[in-house]
């Protein structure tokens, strides 16, 4: 099984240049951690499957991206997690309560309420045939409450750059979570629960294209449910990509505020998986002075806990390396499109202040900015 999984990505093809070794994040960790010494390690034993080293891998895509045999690393990790699964679960944080709201989700009888966040200024329209898929993003404002972000925002300012260029979406009233998490730790049984519910949703609601702003949920909708249940009926559309290309045809109009120094936090998802790069930094030019740092694109490093998995000292102190790099731009506002690449980055902060270290950065949400700089609103 191991060896016919090492056939179908791409693990052969393997020329030992060590680029994924330099570039991994978790070698820096772990000196006996490297793409090349876990398939050999397995190769030598399946008895590896129950290895910590299974989970430790973020399947961030940062070794993909460089690899010059397009060797598919983080993918081959995820059905190792897969046939790993049933013997060990992955150290969780939060008390495993993510995975537990996933878990609940996936009951067709429990209907949870997600779309309480809507204000009454925002425009939406249940015979529209655009969907905004919010995900899990509205669970974040509480478990992550302590960190006084708002992450309620988010969404808001989604329908808010939605209308401004002309699109009034409707809003699923119960939504399920996309799978994402399962998917990649190896939990298909349960993936595959919450993505036909959400199928059914998303088919019931008559949408013709399904627009997300979170990463993770766009790459799982976009490239992992057509793996499973083949052509979609709908298009998914990313909200940052939508919004970069509106700025380029002057659909949506910014104002530049040239005292706001930006620098931009690619997400894994975004990037490395989605290829979806000179969008986010369109927009950020038109309304900021932008710096970029020098782990960017498609080398940019993972904000450090995929899945939420393994959150211990050590990714605290990769996602503040994370924070000086971008201080070290000249940037005084560090800037992402992923929910969760914003509560890590800011956690982080958060428990080192706590601490009596003195790490504070501006951490913000690129949809939340972009809606601020609006100059024209339909």
């Amino acid at each position: 099984m191991i060896r016919d999984k090492i056939e179908e990505y791409g693990l052969k093809q393997c020329i030992d240049c060590g680029k994924c070794s330099w570039a991994c994040p978790v070698s820096h960790r772990q000196n006996d951690f490297s793409p090349r010494m876990v398939v050999e390690r397995l190769l030598a034993s399946d008895e590896h499957l129950q290895s910590r080293e299974i989970w430790d891998c973020f399947t961030c895509g940062t070794c993909g991206a460089l690899c010059n045999s397009s060797v598919r690393f983080h993918e081959f990790m995820r059905t190792m997690r897969k046939l790993s699964i049933a013997r060990e679960s992955p150290m969780t944080t939060h008390g495993d309560i993510f995975h537990l709201i996933s878990r609940l989700s996936s009951k067709p009888y429990l209907h949870p309420k997600t779309s309480s966040w809507l204000a009454s200024d925002l425009k939406i329209n249940k015979n529209s045939k655009a969907l905004l898929f919010v995900g899990c993003t509205p669970y974040l404002n509480i478990i992550f409450k302590h960190l006084n972000i708002d992450f309620l925002e988010i969404p808001r300012a989604a329908v808010k750059l939605l209308n401004a260029i002309g699109i009034e979406p409707n809003i699923l009233e119960s939504e399920r979570c996309c799978g994402h998490d399962q998917y990649w730790l190896g939990d298909d049984e349960l993936f595959l629960q919450l993505a036909e519910l959400n199928l059914k949703a998303i088919g019931l609601s008559g949408a013709e294209e399904v627009i997300a702003f979170c990463p993770e949920c766009y790459s799982t909708l976009k490239f992992v449910y057509p793996q499973f249940f083949g052509p979609l009926d709908f298009e998914v559309k990313n909200l940052t990509a939508m919004m970069g290309d509106a700025v380029a045809d002057g659909t949506l109009t910014l104002e530049k505020d040239d005292t706001l120094s930006t620098t931009f936090h690619d997400p894994c998802r975004l990037a490395k998986h989605s290829k979806i790069i000179d969008e986010p930094r369109r927009i950020l030019h038109s309304i900021s002075n932008l710096f970029e740092m020098p782990k960017s694109g498609h080398t940019s490093v993972c904000c450090g806990v995929a899945c939420w998995v393994n959150c211990d000292s050590w990714t605290k102190d990769w996602q503040l390396e994370r924070i000086k790099e971008a201080r070290t731009t000249g940037a005084r506002t560090l800037v992402t499109a992923c929910p969760k690449c914003l509560a890590h980055l800011s956690c982080a902060q958060y428990e080192k202040n706590n601490c009596g270290e003195s790490h504070r950065f501006n951490i913000v949400d690129i949809h939340v900015l972009t809606a601020s700089r609006m100059l024209f609103k339909r």
